[in-house]
């Protein structure tokens, strides 16, 4: 599918979206950039990638149309029920991006686990993982355990409810 970094007609600068979804999945090769005019642009832009909401609890794939900063226009857009959904489709496929990114290093903090624990030594590549994971989640000794209670994704839902009610 396509990748898609929208940013506003302003060129406002944000989080490089582009490179943290290369890093989180290669396969996905180079994003496109496309650019909005304000928030109505950017309704539109989900419009042709028929992203729904409604459509996202019976399965249906949330396009990964990541926007570097909100859209100009966005704070006084009416009624609030069409700011609140536009904002929750700006959100969910980063939260998405960053919870896959997430449970991919889960799955090889498993892997380092299940390693350890039939005696199998760790490799100085894999004890690098570790220590970088472990002074990015704050755990001081580095503790398997402690890092895969740490290290989880985070429920869509609760991210956006949280992201809204911070806005």
């Amino acid at each position: 599918g396509a990748f898609l970094i929208a940013g506003s007609a302003t060129g406002a600068s944000g989080w490089d979206f582009a490179a943290a979804l290369r890093a989180s999945n290669p396969q996905v090769g180079v994003p496109v950039s496309v650019r909005t005019e304000g928030a109505d642009g950017l309704a539109r832009l989900f419009a042709t990638y028929d992203f729904r909401l409604g459509a996202v609890p019976a399965g249906k794939l949330v396009p990964r149309i990541l926007v570097s900063s909100l859209p100009p226009g966005l704070a006084k857009m009416q009624p609030i029920g069409r700011k609140t959904k536009l904002f929750r489709k700006i959100l969910l496929p980063i939260v998405l991006v960053v919870n896959e990114a997430i449970a991919r290093d889960r799955a090889r903090l498993m892997a380092l686990k299940i390693k350890q624990e039939i005696g199998a030594s760790l490799t100085v590549e894999e004890n690098g993982f570790l220590w970088s994971l472990a002074r990015e989640y704050k755990v001081r000794d580095g503790n398997l355990d402690d890092l895969l209670v740490r290290v989880d994704v985070i429920p869509p839902s609760l991210a956006l409810a949280q992201a809204i009610e911070e806005s």
